[in-house]
């Protein structure tokens, strides 16, 4: 989809796709500012990927059973169901045996380019990542200020740890 390309490229390939589809709905892209919509022209600084606000969506629909209810009971309702899905998602990552994420390591081969730079093969696409600059080809690190799965290959392959901190950029403002 056009929106969520990191690249001009893969950006452009679906607005070619919308375009034979449904011309009317590429023209009226067209005529917004492409800054405003489509992920690749996004700001670095913002250091999120979101394009849409699922995050609300998906808290009032978990919300929907107490919206209703006196204020108290409400705010107690969800403190419950945030605890829950809290403790949900912690004895799901007590669970975790790996460092890296099985699927990726199979799937991403990482070669040394020079200091600090790999070349990343996903597939059919190829990726240099710097980790100095903490960026990759994809975008999406420089987007999200989280490692992308082809730089946690490169920083598996320098025989770092992914998880630590210093792979993450702290520029939010």
């Amino acid at each position: 989809m056009a929106s969520y390309s990191y690249t001009e490229h893969g950006h452009l390939a679906a607005m070619d796709a919308l375009k034979v589809e449904c011309k009317a709905a590429w023209a009226w892209l067209n005529k917004i500012p492409r800054h405003a919509w489509a992920r690749y022209v996004m700001d670095f600084n913002c250091k999120t990927d979101l394009v849409v606000n699922n995050i609300s969506e998906v808290f009032n629909k978990m919300i929907l059973d107490v919206r209703g209810k006196p204020i108290k009971t409400m705010v107690d309702g969800i403190r419950t169901k945030l605890m829950v899905r809290f403790n949900t998602n912690r004895s799901k990552t007590e669970l975790a045996k790996w460092e890296i994420c099985p699927t990726y390591a199979e799937l991403l081969e990482a070669l040394m380019a020079g200091p600090n730079i790999y070349q990343v093969t996903s597939n059919e696409n190829t990726y240099a990542v710097n980790l100095q600059h903490m960026t990759c080809g994809c975008r999406k690190w420089d987007m999200t200020a989280v490692p992308c799965n082809h730089a946690v290959s490169a920083i598996t392959k320098a025989k770092l740890r992914p998880e630590e901190s210093h792979h993450i950029s702290c520029t939010w403002t």
